[in-house]
């Protein structure tokens, strides 16, 4: 296709690799779909004639897009699979005149693919035409996004493409579209440059996770206005992503790390009293297990657990309580930004043998009567530090600590541990940092 992908890609699809290692293997079966044979094709339009006003897109002799102007990307049309012709005229005009066709195309769509048909060219260059793509709208890992560039800009030369200043794209011609790249969600700087040259335009991508872009390259080098030359990325497809953590709460195993299994693949190790990082997931079903490291999650699983996620939310998956009465606890976690020049702090009880309890602030009896399992609203307060007293529902603090939160974080103060242990296992409050604003 005109492209060759350099060593830079390497460094990338590393770091795509790593966060496959953790999810790409329990993702829900959904997102492995096939192309079925009694699936529709979906079909869309990109207007990417610079010179040349909106026009009408008709299907089969019908119309389903009217005054598509440039540099304009539909929607997918959902159509069973087979022949269609497509035909793209001046808005307002019909098909009684066929001199005036952008495309007049019949083209073959199979079952379960998506296409995209493409107006190029220019009116000055009297070179109008159209070209059919075939899209990959499969999920990405969910810590990534799937990309690739398209270059329809019909002035332009064969362009080379840099990803933060790296050079990783070579000789994209005119008409071409690269493979699709894995990347890790974020924003990069794209520089677009003569083949073999330094950039003449550089934009800022940010491509969120889940999602799979086209990045077009559209317009004239010489235009201006609409018309002038810029890089448009389309999300293509949206898989909705939810991130999981796991806590480390039974007491009576600290000390004995834990192997947590997700969809029959490990995904991490840790010891009491841990919190993990957060795991991109898809949104859907899971099945969780917890067994001492290196056991068999499938005969010696302490603790099984089905999860449903949603898309957009965090939660945190908490192993909990004793030998005789072992479980999980699903909390959703809201890290939402806190005012600037405060934090938002909640606390959640997992100390299996302490009753419920009131939490004092500072002296004062703040939050009430929260029983083992469960977590409290957030409360957002001015950035400091906080005497937190913990007392017997409707008694006196019997145990307090220090807390100190920094603005702009999001934490969980976790009571933990045992009020009859000692050491390791012995009762406490621990901190952790859900989330971090700048």
């Amino acid at each position: 296709m005109g492209t060759r992908l350099l060593r830079h890609r390497g460094r990338l699809l590393i770091l795509a690799f790593l966060a496959l290692l953790t999810a790409l293997s329990f993702l829900p079966p959904a997102a492995y779909a096939g192309h079925a044979t009694d699936a529709p094709a979906r079909l869309r339009a990109v207007h990417a004639v610079p010179d040349f006003g909106a026009v009408d897109i008709y299907v089969n002799g019908g119309k389903v897009l009217s005054d598509v102007t440039f540099f304009t990307v539909s929607p997918y049309l959902e159509v069973p699979a087979g022949y269609y012709k497509v035909q793209v005229i001046p808005a307002g005009e019909n098909l009684a005149h066929p001199s005036l066709f952008v495309i007049n195309r019949t083209y073959k769509l199979k079952a379960g693919r998506d296409y995209t048909v493409v107006a190029r060219g220019s009116v000055a260059s009297k070179n109008v035409g159209s070209r059919l793509l075939q899209d990959d709208n499969r999920a990405p890992a969910p810590a990534n996004a799937r990309v690739r560039v398209a270059h329809f800009s019909p002035d332009a030369p064969a362009v080379d493409i840099f990803i933060n200043g790296e050079r990783a794209i070579e000789s994209l011609s005119f008409r071409r579209v690269t493979d699709y790249l894995e990347v890790p969600a974020g924003s990069y700087e794209v520089g677009i440059a003569p083949a073999g040259g330094d950039p003449i335009f550089t934009t800022s991508l940010s491509v969120e996770a889940g999602k799979v872009y086209t990045a077009w390259a559209n317009g004239l080098l010489g235009g201006s206005g609409a018309q002038a030359f810029t890089v448009t990325p389309s999300v293509d497809a949206s898989f909705d992503v939810a991130r999981i953590r796991a806590v480390h709460a039974v007491p009576a195993i600290a000390g004995s790390p834990v192997d947590v299994y997700v969809n029959g693949a490990k995904v991490v190790t840790f010891d009491f009293f841990d919190v993990t990082d957060y795991i991109p997931v898809f949104a859907g079903d899971y099945d969780v297990r917890v067994v001492l490291a290196g056991g068999d999650p499938a005969s010696e699983a302490v603790i099984q657990a089905s999860v449903t996620v949603e898309g957009g939310k965090d939660y945190s998956i908490i192993a909990r309580g004793t030998l005789d009465d072992l479980g999980a606890t699903v909390l959703e976690d809201d890290n939402s930004a806190p005012a600037a020049g405060n934090a938002r702090v909640r606390a959640a009880h997992f100390s299996p043998d302490a009753p419920a309890v009131d939490i004092f602030i500072n002296g004062a009896r703040t939050i009430e009567n929260l029983s083992f399992t469960e977590a409290t609203g957030y409360l957002e307060v001015p950035a400091g530090s906080y005497e937190v007293g913990i007392a017997p529902a409707g008694g006196d603090p019997i145990f307090t600590t220090s807390l100190s939160v920094e603005a702009g974080k999001v934490y969980t103060a976790w009571a933990n541990g045992l009020l009859g242990g000692s050491g390791a296992q012995a009762f406490t409050v621990t901190p952790s940092v859900d989330a971090t604003f700048e």
